[in-house]
């Protein structure tokens, strides 16, 4: 077995077990509205993003493709991290909780050839990983969860706090949500245009992608507006679930995605190869007369 096959094969079996320990612990916690459902939907997605980007990793090994689906499903896996019972692993998950959207962004930009392809795509890529990344990690060293009344079930304790500011969480989220709606939007409209500018073979290619992925940003934008607006019954729950929902169809649309890549690189060659068989014909034909 090849070296990079044998470390696919153990990323597989690690994000096995860190998708059972993430089930069981999501499933037995109380921090979420349908403990059992957000198990399941945790486990869903973060078992599809592993297992459709290791099959992508070991076709195009030299793609960033599969590694950034990876990427997202042990990204999920640890934002769920926030329910544990256990103060340092529910801070990971406190910290790593929009991790998962940096990269999916980042995944959906350079799909399906794996680079970026200018610098408005750039400007996508890094801002995300600042703002979900780094910024959004921020408000974990002043947070303390057994302080917050909206965290229900949560761990009573966060041993990465330095100073107790609930107000200075409240207002860092709220400005980074005030800033990401637009940027989301402007993101929309630039995978829209991408896909009106696109030949009929990259839409053939791409088009499950662009469905899912554009829904999926939208959904984040929305739950952004709801971070910003009064809380009125259970409608971001709702979304949120939404959400999860459309992210787990995305890894599926990603292969898809891939397959139909493949076919019509398999399509073009076959035509190339008819059209030399024609040329070398019409040239033996010639050497015949």
């Amino acid at each position: 077995m090849a070296p990079l096959r044998r470390a696919l094969v153990a990323l597989g079996i690690v994000g096995i077990l860190l998708g059972i320990a993430t089930f069981v612990m999501v499933a037995k916690g109380d921090a979420a509205e349908v403990p059992l459902l957000e198990a399941i939907l945790t486990l869903l997605i973060g078992w599809s993003f592993i297992g459709t980007g290791l099959y992508a990793w070991d076709r195009r090994p030299s793609n960033l493709v599969g590694l950034l689906m990876v990427g997202v499903g042990f990204a999920w896996f640890l934002s769920e991290f926030k329910v544990s019972d256990i103060p340092f692993a529910a801070s990971i998950g406190f910290a790593a909780n929009s991790l998962p959207v940096a990269i999916l962004i980042h995944l959906l930009i350079v799909f399906p050839s794996g680079r970026a392809r200018g610098r408005l795509d750039r400007f996508f890529i890094g801002y995300a990983y600042v703002a979900g990344g780094l910024v959004a990690a921020i408000p974990t060293l002043f947070y303390n969860p057994g302080a917050d009344p909206n965290c229900t079930g949560c761990v009573a304790s966060n041993p990465l706090m330095i100073h107790d500011n609930l107000d200075l969480v409240h207002g860092i989220f709220n400005t980074l949500s005030a800033v990401s709606i637009p940027v989301l939007a402007a993101l929309v409209v630039h995978l829209v245009r991408r896909a009106r500018a696109a030949s009929p073979e990259e839409r053939r290619s791409q088009e499950p992608v662009w469905w899912a992925g554009t829904a999926t940003v939208f959904l984040f934008a929305a739950a952004l507006v709801t971070n910003l607006a009064p809380e009125n019954g259970n409608f971001d729950d709702i979304l949120w679930y939404v959400a999860n929902v459309v992210i787990a169809t995305v890894p599926f649309a990603f292969l898809l995605g891939l397959l139909r890549t493949r076919l019509s690189e398999a399509d073009l060659v076959a035509e190339e190869n008819v059209r030399l068989d024609a040329e070398l014909q019409a040239r033996l034909d010639q050497l015949r007369e």
